[in-house]
């Protein structure tokens, strides 16, 4: 199974401290494919190049605006 995992690394709580990114990494290791984005522009080259190779589960991490980004 393919997983990718989008974090928003601005996202308050990634934002507080680099522990819960640092977490999310380590979940991800070998698992899934996690990508850390700062700014929208990068969320759209990522989707982008997700839809191009495929994936069986999409995870969206960070707050209401990543999630409307992502469903949009």
């Amino acid at each position: 199974m393919r997983i990718d995992v989008i974090v928003n690394a601005i996202a308050r709580r990634f934002a507080r401290g680099p522990r819960f990114l640092d977490r999310m990494w380590r979940r991800c290791d070998g698992v899934a494919v996690l990508y850390a984005i700062i700014i929208v522009a990068e969320f759209d080259e990522v989707v982008r190049a997700i839809a191009a190779r495929g994936s069986d589960l999409v995870l969206l991490s960070g707050g209401d605006g990543t999630f409307m980004v992502g469903v949009t």
